[in-house]
């Protein structure tokens, strides 16, 4: 049997469009008691967005998300009401496809998400194709769950296939992480640590002074321009050419693992 379903969407455009494509399955918008929450939205990593999805958690209503605009929309993931993934987790596998898209909001004063605006693809999309798309997320819900949870589904409109991408619980997740680790996303972090007065190791790596002293003292080896070592010159040693001296400007790793 169908679930009862409320439809929750960016813009009235899109809450018509889930109604619509809720009426295959003789699903009624029900506010109080949904079993099921539809939530279209162009913008999965909108503020308001993530404000609604933590509500419909608290109401302990399944959240279905639903992208249907764009190349390839996306027609789906499941957020349970408990355990994981949750928003949170969603957020972070999604973000980092963000980084240049936040990067020029910052650089150009926009509003929005971390100094962004959602991205927008000027790609035809038309009624029916929308609610193509809420149609298959529907369907996929009904007929294959487990497909849903855990993943990320993109529809590929031109043969009828899906992409399927991973969405694990983050260990530390505000949301729904372990509360082990979840101490660590709330601020707390390692105290105590102080820099040393020692200026060198035994091996001559620099490990116990600030980054810039240790900087100060290479300066002369670095280039200005990359950063990196600019050359590395053979040094005249007792004992001919058949002997080569080397030394490492950092001592290795596992002197100190």
């Amino acid at each position: 049997m169908a679930p009862r379903t409320l439809v929750v969407a960016t813009d009235k455009e899109l809450h018509d469009l889930g109604t619509e494509a809720l009426a295959r399955w003789a699903l009624s918008r029900v506010d109080d008691g949904a079993e099921l929450a539809l939530v279209v939205a162009d913008d999965w990593l909108d503020a308001s967005l993530g404000e609604c999805l933590d509500d419909l958690r608290d109401r302990r209503v399944p959240a279905l998300l639903v992208r249907p605009r764009g190349e390839l929309p996306w027609v789906g993931t499941l957020l349970a009401v408990e355990g994981g993934p949750c928003r949170h987790c969603l957020r972070a596998r999604l973000r980092p496809n963000h980084a240049v898209e936040e990067h020029l909001g910052r650089r150009l004063g926009r509003d929005g998400l971390d100094g962004s605006s959602p991205a927008k693809v000027p790609l035809p999309a038309t009624a029916t194709s929308i609610a193509d798309a809420l149609d298959r997320a529907l369907d996929l819900y009904l007929t294959d769950r487990n497909l849903l949870t855990r993943r990320l589904l993109r529809l590929d409109r031109s043969t009828g296939r899906l992409e399927i991408h991973p969405l694990e619980p983050v260990p530390g997740c505000p949301g729904c992480g372990e509360p082990r680790i979840r101490r660590f996303w709330d601020g707390e972090r390692v105290e105590g640590l102080t820099p040393q007065t020692t200026v060198k190791d035994g091996d001559g790596g620099f490990r116990t002074i600030l980054v810039g002293e240790t900087l100060a003292v290479l300066e002369t080896a670095l280039s200005p321009l990359t950063g990196v070592i600019r050359s590395v010159e053979r040094r005249a040693v007792a004992g001919g050419e058949r002997v080569h001296v080397t030394s490492a400007a950092y001592a290795t790793p596992g002197r100190y693992s």
